[in-house]
This record gives structure tokens, C-alpha cells and sequence, in this order.
């Protein structure tokens, strides 16, 4: 309905698959990517915006339900990865 409006959809297994996707690009994407942004027109920067979906099922629909993941205990780490 919105002509300036763009959507792209991605699918990732995890959160860390999405990360190493977005983080990791080539020169050349990179530069694919520029060429794409100097076609913005307009004094106001681009603006992105991300939408997390939640898993099929992964939602707890009764309070009683036991959330799993409450349980798991990520391990905490510096930006220099030493674990602390």
C-alpha cells in the first residue's frame, strides 16, 4: 500500500545465526549496500526497524505451563570473550 515502504524477510535458526548474518558481510555487499543507500532521498536518515517472531509453539498460553527456558542459565561474557 506504501510505495516508499520496503519489507524484507529473513529466516534464522538462531539468534546467533542472525547476528553472524548481519555482522559478517564482504566488501562487496558492503559496497552493494551503499550503492542502495544513496538512493535515499530526504534530510531524515533511513530508518530500520527489526521484528522478532517467536518460534511456532514456543509460546506459553497458561500461566501453569512451565517455561523452559526460565531455566537455562546463559553463560555471561566479556567483550574480549574471557568468560567472566
Amino acid at each position: 500500500a506504501d510505495p516508499e515502504l520496503w519489507t524484507e524477510r529473513y529466516h534464522c535458526p538462531t539468534w546467533l545465526d542472525y547476528l553472524r548474518q548481519r555482522n559478517r558481510s564482504t566488501q562487496s555487499e558492503r559496497a552493494l549496500h551503499q550503492r542502495a543507500m544513496d538512493f535515499h532521498l530526504g534530510p531524515d536518515p533511513v530508518r530500520v526497524r527489526r521484528m522478532l517472531e517467536r518460534p511456532f509453539g514456543s509460546v506459553r498460553w497458561k500461566e501453569d505451563t512451565p517455561d523452559r527456558a526460565a531455566n537455562e542459565v546463559l553463560p555471561v561474557t566479556t567483550a574480549a570473550g574471557s568468560g567472566t
